[in-house]
């Protein structure tokens, strides 16, 4: 999902689960924030490869929070850490980063009671916000979260805080059904036209 907020272009997803590269990111986009389960939980190193590679060569600041399909983080916590430390991407667990003047809140844990430091723009977790409970005055002005994937794309909005549901895992799957159609539909006709005569 892709929002203008105080001037800047914040591209946030979560959910792609493996399928990272069926997203069309704009390429003038300040900050692309990833949300968790980007890999599939089998502890596959080529898999996280896979998407780290693809991660650190698109646009802006880039910044990961991991879901709980990222099982690495809570099998081998510091392996996780070593496999994300990179020049391109920030791993965000439970903490507060301001970026272009943009103050953003990653929550990584899923505790019920949450507690955000005052003037929060914007919260990110992986989990939906019906499992948290706010805990003291401070609310965000934009809440990010996925896990959910039924819900894709989901936004609604109370006294305080505009929320989006960016899972993007029924889109990409959508995006490579079709490539796929296309694809078959390509060599299908070539071959009508080789047996016609026409190549």
């Amino acid at each position: 999902m892709l929002i203008k907020y105080k001037n800047n272009k914040i591209f946030v997803f979560s959910d792609s689960h493996g399928l990272h590269k069926h997203l069309d990111i704009p390429q003038d986009t300040d900050i692309t924030i990833c949300l968790g389960d980007a890999v599939e939980d089998n502890l596959d190193p080529h898999d996280y490869d896979d998407f780290l590679n693809w991660f650190s060569a698109q646009p802006g600041k880039k910044f990961f929070l991991p879901g709980n399909h990222e099982l690495i983080f809570e099998i081998a916590p510091e392996w996780g850490k070593m496999l994300f430390k990179s020049d391109d991407i920030k791993l965000c667990l439970d903490s507060l980063e301001v970026i272009n003047g943009i103050s953003f809140y990653f929550q990584a844990s899923n505790f019920m009671h949450l507690s955000l430091p005052k003037g929060v723009d914007i919260l990110l977790t992986h989990y939906p916000p019906e499992i948290y409970e706010y805990v003291g005055e401070s609310r965000p002005v934009r809440h990010f979260y996925g896990h959910i994937h039924e819900n894709e794309g989901a936004e609604y909005m109370d006294d305080h805080t505009h929320y989006n549901n960016v899972c993007c895992y029924n889109h990409c799957k959508e995006t490579l059904r079709e490539k796929i159609e296309n694809t078959i539909k390509r060599v299908r006709t070539r071959r009508n036209a080789k047996r016609n005569g026409n190549i």
